[in-house]
């Protein structure tokens, strides 16, 4: 009965502290994930703040330029070949400074190409272009971001950067034109420390892909809805419409250009590397849970053994028992008796037999009667 309530103990105490055990390793990992997180969310802020601080500098400069170009024209001659070599001289020494354009260029108030810096543009009218008809209006004189268009000249991908040339009287005199390459943006992204299946995108204030990495391109200068949330469990993630895997998504809106900056971390790449760094920590775990187990079997064992061992002790002192009382039954019949004497100490017994021989039940009775005897002569 003891050895039951033993294994039970042992049982219930051994399941405990699994249990408890098991929490432990999960509050605790679960923490671990949501550190994680946390770190994921501040890594992807830190490259969205950098990348939109990156495009703040690089449109100023652009802007910058552009004014530049627009002030020498003002103070042009048109009718002087010398003072209109100038504009060209000048968006040239510009774009040796700027190796993220790919070409500035000048349209007249007609549609077409009066200053260019890349001379294999064809002479085509681009009054068909969106951000020449944005200028058009005296309302439109400030800088303008197009949405993206693949080059006539080269077959490219380009952005454009736009500002409205005015005549003295305020008419429409034509469009200053920065074309910024897409692909220079991708190369700048792909050297981010970012993951095989993370994003980093821009976008305008319309939702319009700019540009991307890594590249999609049957996506660029169509609108990407904005992200909705995966689950309503809080867990930061949300499905993305690029390439609809989760991810955690940071955006950053450029203070000045109506631009947002987007990066989106990938749930599968973050919480593979997750596992990888908790990974000895689960072996342990395992390896402690085997070790408990192990010892709790080999515990068992030593109970099941010690209550053999008992069962055995109490069938052999059952028929120990049976065989004395036996013994006694036997000397009782027959009128015998057996004694034993100890060497060591020099004690003797005698059996009930024996003390029945000489009429007493036993020896408690024999002293009794020597006592009142003693006292009788006394």
């Amino acid at each position: 009965m003891l050895k039951n309530t033993l294994k039970s103990y042992l049982t219930i105490s051994a399941l405990l502290f699994v249990l408890l055990l098991s929490t432990f390793v999960y509050v605790t990992e679960r923490e671990s994930y949501r550190q994680s997180l946390l770190l994921a969310e501040k890594t992807a802020t830190t490259i969205s703040q950098l990348i939109a601080k990156q495009a703040e500098d690089t449109f100023k400069n652009i802007d910058l330029i552009l004014q530049d170009v627009d002030n020498k024209i003002q103070h042009t001659d048109p009718s002087d070949l010398g003072s209109q070599s100038a504009v060209s001289d000048l968006m040239r020494s510009r774009l040796q400074d700027a190796n993220y354009i790919r070409a500035f260029f000048v349209i007249g108030p007609d549609g077409y190409i009066i200053h260019d810096t890349d001379h294999t543009t064809p002479h085509v009218s681009l009054a068909d272009r969106e951000y020449f008809r944005f200028h058009q209006p005296a309302s439109a004189p400030e800088l303008y971001i197009g949405k993206p268009l693949i080059s006539r000249s080269v077959g490219t991908w380009f952005v454009s950067i736009s500002r409205r040339v005015s005549t003295s009287d305020g008419s429409f005199g034509g469009v200053i034109t920065a074309a910024l390459e897409l692909d220079h943006i991708e190369k700048f992204y792909s050297k981010l420390s970012i993951g095989d299946n993370d994003l980093v995108f821009l976008s305008n204030d319309a939702g319009m892909l700019l540009v991307s990495w890594p590249e999609f391109e049957e996506q660029i200068g169509t609108i990407v809805p904005k992200s909705e949330p995966r689950a309503k469990d809080g867990d930061g993630f949300v499905s993305s419409l690029l390439d609809q895997r989760n991810k955690i998504e940071i955006s950053t809106e450029l203070a000045n250009y109506p631009l947002t900056v987007t990066v989106q971390i990938d749930q599968k790449d973050l919480f593979s590397l997750w596992l990888e760094n908790v990974q000895p920590a689960f072996v342990l775990f395992a390896l402690l849970i085997v070790a408990i187990i192990v010892f709790y079997w080999v515990l068992l064992r030593h109970i099941a053994s010690l209550k053999r061992y008992e069962e055995n002790l109490e069938q052999k002192n059952l028929q120990l028992s049976q065989s004395e009382a036996r013994l006694i039954a036997a000397e009782r019949i027959s009128k015998t008796g057996n004694w034993s004497y100890n060497v060591a100490d020099g004690a003797i017994e005698w059996s009930a037999g024996l003390w029945g021989i000489y009429g007493y039940r036993d020896n408690r009775e024999w002293y009794s009667g020597r006592a009142s005897n003693d006292k009788a002569k006394k």
